[in-house]
């Protein structure tokens, strides 16, 4: 079976799916998923597969916090933070952080 970053028109079945599950675990009702959280949802790539949305979404369940959610998704890059682009060495990462320092 191909990884869920190759089948993402599967996440919202599949994050619906859970929430139910997971509801029903809980003894819950089921939150529901708004488009700004379906959208950071399928802007994953889901290393973890399956067992990474599922426990996304028992967090959420869990918190009862869609903002958390999106923004633990979706960090912003905001004051403070420093957006490392993709370093092939650790004398370039080195480098890279002292001129931003």
């Amino acid at each position: 079976m191909p990884p869920l970053r190759e089948r993402m028109e599967e996440i919202p079945i599949l994050a619906h799916h859970f929430m139910r599950k997971v509801a029903a675990k809980y003894e819950r009702d089921p939150l529901p998923i708004s488009p700004t959280l379906m959208k950071a949802l399928t802007s994953q790539a889901w290393p973890g597969n399956l067992r990474e949305l599922e426990n996304t979404i028992k967090r959420y369940l869990i918190l009862g916090n869609e903002q958390t959610i999106v923004e633990d998704l979706n960090p912003a890059q905001g004051v403070g933070t420093i957006n490392l682009p993709r370093l092939t060495s650790v004398l370039a990462l080195v480098s890279s952080i002292s001129s931003e320092i």
